[in-house]
């Protein structure tokens, strides 16, 4: 057996059903193994960029470790977006690459490039194969890392030699050398709890701020009784959006440079901020609101590394979200409401009323990134945890065809439905042909006000400016009537849902072109 044929056999090992990727001249050997495996399915994309998204999205929501493959040189560099994308949100993926032969490496060889150093800073561990030897060893290192603690991306990249060679079969035993990296956090101490505690009883206006990190723990229902406990409002970062119902009415919205004012205003009165799961990101702008020393902050992360890296809290607890809430409802006292959340400011609008009128609260909402993404996050009523698909982090224009392609690949049966700007979309509307080709029933709006809208928020809301104006931009319906996809240009509530109901009873993939200017 070969060295790519082992490869696949192992990826089998680790229930692996799905991979996304694009085939190149050293990495033939794999998708040849791939194609006669009856155990996964290969999904291949029409750019590396929109594979790794698609192992992103599909990671996310899947709750299995995404799988990526691409060639040496170039179809390894397209990766590096996809790949620190994934390290920001911390998703776990394991992006495979092959290189040139190992007797070529630092040779400067045609499609040479040093993957590994390149993505040092963006993968949680990457792995270079100098032998047959060590093929086995480093695939089961890379998934067990990629999926333990605060799970991320890993590399592993593969010289074409040690592919098309045999493995003996002494090598195809080898077992992972890592420890258990899913070992229990140490308990929270009782005392430290106590500390906690004091500062939340002795606040007159509490507020919760959870973070992205609260997914992981499943921790958003006992957040929820929190609140109730103590009649505290709660705000989400953007990676959090979705994880507690929209209809709550301690739910406020999410903060910060482009968030929700209700949240923002919530945010300046309290006088103490309970941040669970949360990096306190610059876009969330916390230090705007914590300045002499009058608002307290407890800190709970599962990752110590995150404490005191931006603010420093007046109490930190390093430990399981959902754990150390449960506890902390048992020691805390109940507090009178001092802030009225039912009204958040909403900028819901006609659309958003009937994409969610017409495909219910099982749809997975996807956004790309830009100014519609502020005003899903803003708006869409998410009432079930884990629908809202964004990218957080790294802020990637061009993440949402991907990823919603990810997501429907994980999910055949429920609605996918992607929201997304034409500056945005046109970044990876290429990926169409995937669509059509694998027949994925996913909607794709595109929100076409002929500008980059943040950009131009950004330039103090200009009337015109070379940096914004998409001019020349196709007409997106005509677009996706080119790749054989249903393509639709249309402005009102009527029109959408019109056209959404033929498409959603058929399950075809259909383009939208909503006409804001």
């Amino acid at each position: 057996m070969n060295g790519a044929k082992f490869l696949v056999k192992l990826l089998e090992e680790h229930d692996v059903d799905t991979v996304f990727g694009y085939p190149g001249g050293t990495v033939l050997p794999v998708f040849k193994a791939l194609y006669a495996s009856k155990k996964i399915r290969n999904i291949r994309t029409s750019h590396e960029q929109g594979a790794a998204h698609a192992a992103d999205g599909y990671a996310r929501t899947s709750g299995k470790t995404g799988v990526c493959i691409a060639t040496s040189g170039p179809g390894a560099t397209n990766l590096v977006t996809g790949i620190a994308n994934a390290y920001m949100d911390s998703v776990p993926v394991v992006f495979i690459t092959a290189n040139v032969p190992l007797s070529l490496i630092g040779t400067d060889s045609f499609q040479e490039v040093d993957i590994t150093g390149i993505t040092m800073s963006v993968t949680k561990h990457s792995f270079m194969v100098k032998s047959t030897e060590e093929l086995a060893l480093c695939v089961h290192e890379a998934f067990k890392i990629a999926e333990s603690g605060r799970k991320g991306p890993v590399l592993i990249d593969i010289p074409k030699d040690i592919l098309v060679s045999n493995v003996p079969n002494k090598f195809m035993s080898a077992q992972s050398k890592l420890k258990n990296l899913n070992a229990a956090l140490p308990d929270v101490s009782q005392e430290v709890l106590l500390s906690a505690s004091r500062l939340i009883d002795e606040s007159k206006r509490p507020l919760i701020l959870a973070g992205g990190g609260i997914k992981e723990s499943n921790a958003s229902e006992s957040i929820l009784a929190l609140a109730k406990q103590i009649n505290a409002p709660v705000c989400s970062s953007l990676m959090a959006v979705g994880e507690f119902p929209y209809s709550n009415e301690l739910y406020v919205g999410n903060p910060g440079v482009y968030g929700n004012p209700t949240a923002n205003s919530a945010l300046e009165k309290c006088d103490l901020i309970i941040a669970i799961g949360t990096r306190f990101s610059n876009r969330t702008a916390i230090d705007k609101f914590v300045k002499d020393g009058s608002c307290k902050i407890v800190h709970i992360d599962t990752d110590r590394a995150e404490i005191k890296k931006i603010i420093e809290p007046d109490c930190y607890i390093v430990g399981d979200a959902k754990n150390t809430v449960s506890r902390l409802i048992e020691l805390v006292k109940p507090h009178e409401k001092w802030f009225d959340g039912s009204v958040k400011n909403e900028e819901r609008d006609d659309i958003l009323e009937a994409v969610h009128e017409m495909f219910g609260d099982d749809a997975y909402i996807v956004t790309d990134v830009g100014m519609h993404q502020m005003w899903v996050a803003h708006g869409y009523p998410f009432e079930k945890r884990g629908r809202f698909i964004t990218s957080g982090g790294l802020g990637t224009m061009g993440f949402g065809l991907g990823a919603a392609i990810g997501i429907q690949i994980a999910h055949p049966d429920k609605p996918v439905i992607l929201i997304t700007g034409d500056g945005g979309f046109l970044m990876d509307c290429n990926e169409l042909a995937t669509l059509k080709r694998e027949n994925l029933p996913i909607i794709t709006i595109v929100v076409n006000n002929g500008q980059l809208g943040m950009i131009k928020t950004i330039m103090n809301k200009a009337r015109s400016s070379k940096l914004t104006s998409i001019k020349g931009a196709p007409r997106f319906s005509s677009l996706a009537r080119a790749f054989n996809i249903k393509g639709y240009r249309v402005k009102t509530k009527s029109e959408f849902l019109k056209y959404a109901a033929e498409v959603n009873e058929k399950r075809i993939p259909a383009v939208f072109d909503l006409i804001r200017r």
